[in-house]
């Protein structure tokens, strides 16, 4: 298994924090966070969680993203390699994804923010929050 996170402490601390939020950026763009533990983790799995880590412009496409939804294909040279692991990251609109050598979640958040702040700063918006919103249902909480 991959990374820090072998006790589950602190996946369950972040999700905690995290999952079900929604922050909030100048002019409505938003990140938005989706934590949960596979009950069996796939094959291609290195670790038994699943995550969507998204910036959306205001209208809701996607501008950069993290997640381990499913294997990708990316093309390297002259060749389509398939990745072994479903984690990935989206780094604009048009990628449809290239590996990400997931070390633990608190790495995982540490690199989508860094992420966040290129984005945002390449089409002149501020990383400062200006708001945060939850999407969580009373009885997750």
């Amino acid at each position: 298994m991959a990374g820090n996170d072998e006790d589950y402490g602190e996946f369950d601390a972040l999700v905690e924090s995290y999952d079900g939020y929604t922050f909030w950026f100048e002019h409505g763009y938003h990140a938005t966070f989706r934590f949960w533990r596979a009950a069996l983790p796939a094959r291609s799995a290195v670790h038994p969680y699943r995550y969507e880590l998204v910036l959306h412009e205001p209208s809701g496409v996607r501008i950069m993203g993290f997640d381990n939804a499913h294997p990708i294909h990316w093309k390297s040279g002259k060749f389509t390699q398939r990745s072994p692991h479903a984690d990935h990251w989206h780094r604009d609109r048009s990628d449809q994804g290239r590996p990400y050598a997931f070390v633990s979640i608190s790495q995982l958040l540490e690199d989508f923010f860094q992420q966040v702040e290129v984005s945002l700063a390449n089409i002149n918006v501020s990383p400062s929050m200006v708001a945060v919103t939850s999407t969580r249902s009373q009885d997750d909480e």
